[in-house]
């Protein structure tokens, strides 16, 4: 007997119900929400 799990999501929600919690329309998806610098300064 097997059965099929289509929407399977690990940590609890989905995308829809994260764009609904934190109000996001298409454009806010669309922003870069963390910039990460690639190398250190050096001095």
């Amino acid at each position: 007997m097997s059965f099929k799990l289509n929407s399977v999501v690990p940590w609890g929600r989905n995308l829809d119900e994260y764009r609904t919690m934190f109000m996001l329309d298409y454009a806010d998806m669309k922003k870069k929400i963390c910039r990460l610098r690639r190398r250190s300064r050096e001095f």
